[in-house]
């Protein structure tokens, strides 16, 4: 059976489902191919439980660095209710996805898709023939070809435990190493980061990075530095994870996968759909486009070229949608992204570090901040915090911002918002804003 379409997009999360509702609302006629639950990464087994249980867990934390403070009676934890909240959040979205799609005319196919020729895609026995192709597979695990590796448990497995284990290595040292290590280490599990180079979360400030690592080992988590893991072994008691040529020896009940994700796209049969693939990277130009076959375009974790963000994700599909409905005119602009990692404290950055103004020769002048000082900081209970923003030394613009304490994901807007509209720091330092609040003091006392 064949049928025939204007679009057929592979995958179901945000960039998928943002592409495929636009241009079916735009009139064209609309597949999807999805293998898994419909929803993909970020509703399913990504950002959104994470935030869940991230929440819960920094209830329970700040609760406790308040014992004293007003506050009596220890807190507990109740992983079953926890998992059982997150569900909560979880578990409806596959269905209502697949009603909101097929209720704007969208035929959603169940299965693993592959390429049959440049404009042909089978899923089981049906094949779909579409003007264009959009490929939001979204991203994976990075194989780790080492002995063992089968007992690894990829990441979204914490979500599902029906309790937490009693020690657990994180295998990596980037997001999803230090957020899962974080809340497993609040939640009572004693938590191990085995990172393969000398340097933790390298897309964050070096600065502010630091200070995290000595925050997470004063919370009791491991963290070990040039130490490749070299094989895992299966014991009576757990698995054991060797690394670092030895130095590092450790027993865990769970080892999880946090070395980095690659686009999801085996088995696919690329090379059947003429679609060009390099070291693992869809050959893509500024549209999105697939550089050797033009009927092909890709949106989301799937693309290397952007940070693998869900905000990110949307800004690719709408490019795609208007791309392929206008001809090629929008490209994504990554210039002012901002990125969180839900630690505890959090640590978040937009814009450039300062080994990248120096890389690229721009003039820049820095604001240095130790703020666990801070009354906002010490209301929370917290101990931990500071600020790094870089400016222009010409224009006085925001060229960069990094951010470590609470609240700071939400502060970090702002400073987006003024890279993207290039607003200059003396008019961000005069604008009046709400006070008491971590915006105002990380204006007034940074930026001054």
């Amino acid at each position: 059976m064949r049928k025939e379409y204007d679009v057929v997009v592979l995958g179901s999360g945000v960039a998928g489902g943002v592409a495929a509702r636009n241009l079916r609302g735009a009139g064209l006629s609309v597949a999807i191919a999805e293998p898994g639950p419909l929803g993909g990464t970020c509703p399913l087994r990504g950002c959104e439980p994470k935030k869940v249980l991230y929440d819960v867990i920094e209830t329970l934390s700040r609760t406790r660095r308040h014992q004293g403070k007003g506050l009596r009676g220890e807190p507990e934890l109740d992983w079953t209710d926890l998992v059982a909240f997150k569900n909560g959040f979880v578990d409806p979205v596959p269905e209502k996805s697949h009603q909101d799609l097929i209720g704007r005319g969208i035929d959603v196919t169940r299965g693993a898709a592959r390429f049959l020729d440049p404009r042909t895609i089978e899923v089981n026995s049906a094949r779909m023939t579409a003007e264009y192709v959009i490929l939001c597979t979204g991203a994976g695990p990075r194989p780790l070809k080492i002995p063992g590796a089968e007992h690894i448990a990829e990441s979204r497995r914490f979500f599902d435990l029906k309790e937490p284990p009693a020690r657990m290595v994180v295998i990596g040292g980037g997001y999803i190493a230090f957020e899962f290590a974080h809340m497993a280490a609040r939640a009572g599990v004693g938590v191990d980061i085995v990172v393969r180079s000398g340097r933790c979360l390298k897309h964050f400030d070096p600065d502010l990075v630091d200070m995290l690592v000595e925050k997470s080992m004063e919370l009791g988590i491991g963290i070990h530095l040039n130490a490749p893991t070299e094989r895992i072994e299966k014991g009576h008691n757990g698995l054991r994870v060797l690394a670092g040529d030895g130095a590092v020896d450790i027993e865990a009940d769970l080892v999880l996968h946090g070395a980095g994700r690659i686009p999801a796209v085996e088995g696919l049969d690329l090379e059947s759909g003429e679609v060009e693939v390099r070291e693992g990277k869809l050959q893509l130009n500024e549209y999105l486009q697939s550089t050797s076959n033009p009927s092909v375009y890709a949106a989301g974790d799937v693309n290397s070229r952007g940070p693998q963000l869900t905000p990110v994700a949307l800004m690719e599909a709408e490019s795609v949608v208007e791309n392929i409905l206008k001809g090629n005119r929008k490209t994504p602009d990554y210039s002012a992204v901002p990125s969180v990692l839900f630690s505890h404290p959090v640590l978040a950055r937009v814009g450039m570090l300062e080994e990248e103004c120096r890389a690229q020769g721009i003039l820049h002048e820095k604001r240095v901040k130790e703020t666990s000082n801070w009354a906002s900081v010490r209301r929370l209970g917290e101990e931990t915090a500071g600020a790094k923003i870089l400016l222009g030394s010409e224009d006085d613009r925001i060229l960069g911002a990094h951010l470590l304490g609470p609240r700071v994901e939400e502060v970090i807007n702002v400073f987006s918002l003024a890279m993207k509209l290039s607003i200059k720091r003396r008019d961000i330092m005069q604008t009046i804003w709400s006070y008491p609040s971590f915006i105002y003091d990380t204006v007034r006392f940074v930026l001054r």
